[in-house]
């Protein structure tokens, strides 16, 4: 043997009785082999010559969720899977989709809806607030109210700031405390709706939930006919005075129902789940150092304004928005500017973009903060994946089942004559895909 040469012997030089018990040795290494991995790696479908294996599938669409559809199930998800991998690989396909943009906005939806599942579990209510609850809501308030708006109002504002309508609610309410006004001649004076000089005040009799949570927490535990500092609201500040309550009795009573009441506030109901939310977000902003500069937004909309199709009843896009400075800064992203350019480029990550349309200044702000959140939330999200153990395998299946209904539907219009059961084969045919169908043989005879 020549030094440094790694020496092996030839198969011939050993007795016959070692090679027999070799071969038996190599015989039953590769029998196991074949028993503890074949049903994995077995071919499920074939895509122009390349081989997908069941392993690939269930690792993509998880394990347990695989293995638990039945046989046609099976098929149907190995169909899918080979079409969503033909899609993703094409750089132009026949309904001319973005397959990669459409799975980022995917893959955030469902980030974003697991973030606010977690932080809702997190939601914890005391038997004191559910015992009020079931008290306010067998009580309406009849409540008078002046409102002032201002450019970010819900429905029809002022343009004055928030800032001025703050302080103009604050004037009024100072009037009518110190007795120069009282309430009717308030609103005669400072109503800004017509509807609402005539009947007195813009409200009236509201039943509890009616209005957001700092709203109704104050309704329902002041005293009556007592003025009330202005409580702000998505349509502006409100002076209130609260006339008399209207308790319901006989079969309007509604009985107190613990479980109901705890399912309302799991579904949203009377704003606990929107506050408890706001504070994890407020943590979230001040955390990243993120911060939406109202002054900045009043100047921004000045801008945004002018776009055509903004001041009408349906809109403007927000890709409409492009025609501007794309540097005119909202606040601040840590150590950056928080941008236009950068809110019209995060919002293409997220599927509400298509149908967000700003309308008015209410709109504008709410569309700004709501991208900033969901760009929040992603982020965070991915930080904390430890807390979402099989996020992965939902986001590939409803990535997959929602870009191949996307793919159907834009076939359909492109053929209206064809079923999707035609769709689907002429893909398969197209792409020279094969389904191993007779691999699930076994299932479906069972």
């Amino acid at each position: 043997m020549k030094k440094g040469r790694l020496y092996v012997a030839p198969f011939f030089i050993f007795p016959p009785l070692i090679m027999k018990q070799l071969q038996l040795f190599y015989s039953l290494t590769i029998t196991c082999l074949f028993i503890s991995c074949g049903g994995q790696y077995e071919t499920a479908s074939t895509i122009d010559g390349e081989n997908i294996s069941i392993s690939q599938i269930e690792s993509f669409v998880g394990r347990e969720y695989f293995n638990g559809l039945t046989p046609s199930k099976k098929i149907s998800v190995v169909k899918k899977y080979s079409m969503f991998k033909q899609l993703s690989g094409l750089k132009q396909n026949d309904p001319g989709m973005d397959i990669d943009r459409e799975k980022t906005r995917i893959e955030n939806m469902i980030m974003i809806r697991n973030a606010e599942e977690h932080v809702f579990s997190g939601m914890e209510v005391s038997d004191s607030v559910i015992t009020f609850i079931s008290d306010a809501i067998n009580t309406d308030m009849f409540v008078k109210a002046l409102t002032v708006s201002h450019r970010f109002s819900f429905g029809k504002g002022h343009e004055r700031t928030r800032e001025e309508a703050r302080q103009r609610a604050h004037n009024i309410y100072n009037r009518i405390f110190e007795g120069e006004i009282n309430f009717e001649e308030a609103m005669s004076i400072y109503g800004e709706l017509n509807v609402s000089k005539v009947k007195g005040n813009d409200m009236g009799q509201i039943y509890y939930g009616f209005m957001p949570k700092n709203f109704n927490d104050i309704i329902w535990t002041a005293g009556m006919g007592r003025l009330l500092e202005p409580v702000e609201s998505p349509m502006g500040f409100h002076v209130i005075i609260v006339d008399h309550t209207l308790p319901k009795h006989g079969d309007k009573k509604v009985p107190f129902d613990r479980e109901s009441i705890i399912r309302d506030l799991n579904r949203g109901r009377y704003g606990y789940q929107a506050e408890h939310f706001q504070t994890f977000m407020d943590d979230q902003y001040a955390e990243r150092n993120i911060d939406i500069d109202l002054e900045k937004l009043y100047s921004a909309w000045e801008h945004v304004k002018t776009v055509e199709g903004v001041n009408t009843m349906y809109g403007a896009t927000i890709d409409k928005l492009k025609i501007l400075d794309p540097t005119i800064s909202l606040g601040k992203n840590g150590d950056d500017d928080l941008t236009l350019g950068w809110i019209i480029d995060t919002a293409h990550q997220f599927t509400f973009f298509q149908t967000a349309a700003i309308n008015n200044g209410h709109s504008f702000q709410k569309i700004i903060t709501d991208i900033v959140s969901r760009y929040i939330l992603v982020d965070w999200v991915q930080k904390n994946k430890k807390l979402f153990p099989n996020i992965q395998a939902s986001i590939n299946r409803q990535s997959m089942n929602i870009i191949i209904k996307q793919y159907f539907d834009k076939m359909e219009e492109l053929h209206p004559d064809m079923t999707r059961e035609i769709i689907i084969n002429r893909f398969l045919i197209k792409n020279e895909i094969s389904i191993n169908r007779a691999l699930f043989a076994e299932d479906i005879s069972e």
